[in-house]
């Protein structure tokens, strides 16, 4: 039943314009529109879909600089509802539990803002 079926969005790094569309199955299935899937029937997206641990990738350190910066600002002067309205500008499709911790996520991200976004290994 499709209703059951999880969908990630990952941002190609090698291509920010393009999203891969990972699903994770009721029955603990996967698949990805990602080269390394295509090609090999594994990727890091399903082994974190797989993982339990897609929802927080999916979207940590992905949110734009600018952006990120954006919502630090906002935490700091106190406004969470504006920081989760400039999480929902960049992802319209998260639910509202998921743009709270993304926003918690940022809050919490020890790391310089001029430093890169990393992706896992493949």
């Amino acid at each position: 039943m499709t209703d059951n079926v999880r969908i990630f969005k990952f941002r190609s790094d090698s291509d920010p314009t393009t999203l891969y569309e990972t699903r994770l199955f009721p029955d603990g299935g996967v698949s990805c529109e990602c080269r390394g899937w295509k090609n090999h029937s594994k990727c890091w997206h399903t082994a974190l879909a797989r993982e339990g641990r897609a929802s927080n990738y999916e979207y940590l350190g992905k949110l734009p600089l600018l952006k990120r910066l954006d919502v630090r600002a906002a935490l700091a002067e106190g406004d969470t509802e504006t920081a989760i309205e400039i999480v929902f500008e960049v992802y319209p499709s998260l639910t509202r539990d998921e743009a709270v911790d993304l926003v918690d996520e940022v809050s919490n991200d020890s790391r310089d803002d001029d430093e890169p976004d990393h992706a896992l290994p493949q």
